[in-house]
């Protein structure tokens, strides 16, 4: 082990006691480490941080941006120890942040997803399955990517429709209830999963065929693979609607289901709730996402139509549907779990 890569774990450890997760960044720095060796480089400078940070050719200028500050942040821990460092100075990759634009999925699209992941061929049977229900449940839910797969077996109580959600943003926890159709489907899952594979060599709730942990990186490319082949994606193409806009879909149709059962979506709305962000701008693309999506798929907003009381301040916002599309199932409350896409499966 290098000098900086004894640096570099030291530096990793420290933090991640602190209480930081530094996934991706652990993996970067490692990398960068890496790199500087093979250079026969023994001290960091900002060359060899700006060769390293732009590297990937095919990266954005966002991401390389990303990657220098990365090692930006722990040159400047590591030039305590070593004089010689040279931290690379700020603005080095200037570039501006663009967020994403959402994508929202139609039922006959999400429907279309879980149908070609259900045909998936596979060793035993459960990789299908495996993907399939992820998607739905992360469509059902609103979750995290990230969090059906850090789900263990005792995580998932079925007899009560709890998810229970560890280690999430933010380091904390919450518990998730799932409606009884969405519970029905993870039931058969873990039933196929037993019986397919006997001696999982993992705790988790979702598994491969050799019994280990799903990957972030396994379910990210199954995904853009199920897109090209339905049509979501073109040929060819690195970009397009993501796992993450699944998220989006739930918390806008959550916020419709609210307006149209009168509900208080400011009370809602309020620091504990879980949606995209809990930050007001967070909550603002949320709203302004609900414009979009009401343009979209053909919903009245309170604005465009009459009803009784629009002059009343602070009275609460209805939507109704004048679409053909299918929209969240009612019948059980504003807040109450909802039957998801699962449902079907």
């Amino acid at each position: 082990m290098t000098r900086i890569e004894r640096a570099v774990s030291e530096y990793l450890t420290l933090r991640r006691n602190l209480g930081f997760g530094l996934r991706l960044t652990g993996g970067a720095l490692r990398s960068f480490a890496t790199f500087l060796d093979r250079k026969h480089e023994p001290r960091i400078t900002t060359s060899s941080a700006l060769a390293w940070a732009t590297s990937p050719t095919n990266a954005q200028p966002s991401q390389w941006a990303n990657r220098l500050a990365m090692v930006r942040r722990f040159a400047r821990h590591h030039a305590a120890s070593d004089p010689r460092t040279e931290i690379p100075p700020d603005g080095l990759l200037p570039h501006r942040y663009r967020r994403v634009r959402p994508y929202f999925y139609s039922e006959e699209q999400l429907r279309g997803l879980l149908a070609a992941t259900r045909r998936l061929p596979s060793r035993l049977g459960l990789r299908s399955t495996s993907y399939a229900t992820i998607f739905g449940l992360l469509a059902a839910t609103g979750m995290r990517m990230s969090e059906p797969l850090a789900l263990d077996r005792p995580d998932v109580d079925l007899d009560r429709g709890i998810l229970t959600i560890t280690r999430t943003k933010f380091r904390k926890s919450r518990l998730i209830p799932v409606h009884r159709s969405t519970c029905a489907a993870l039931r058969r899952y873990a039933n196929r999963r037993d019986r397919l594979v006997r001696n999982a060599k993992d705790p988790s709730f979702f598994i491969s065929e050799w019994g280990t942990r799903l990957t972030e990186w396994s379910v990210r490319w199954t995904f853009v693979e199920m897109s090209h082949r339905i049509g979501l994606r073109k040929p060819g193409d690195s970009r397009g609607p993501r796992l993450h806009d699944l998220r989006h879909r739930f918390a806008i149709r959550t916020l419709l289901r609210w307006y149209r059962s009168g509900a208080d979506v400011e009370q809602q709305l309020g620091p504990d709730q879980e949606l995209p962000s809990q930050s007001l701008s967070g909550k603002m693309r949320v709203v302004l996402g609900l414009i979009e999506y009401a343009a979209l798929h053909g919903v009245e907003t309170p604005g465009e139509r009459k009803r009784e009381g629009c002059g009343e301040r602070g009275a609460p916002l209805r939507l109704s549907r004048v679409s053909g599309e299918s929209g969240v199932a009612g019948g059980e409350g504003p807040c109450r779990p909802q039957p998801g896409p699962l449902a079907s499966g």
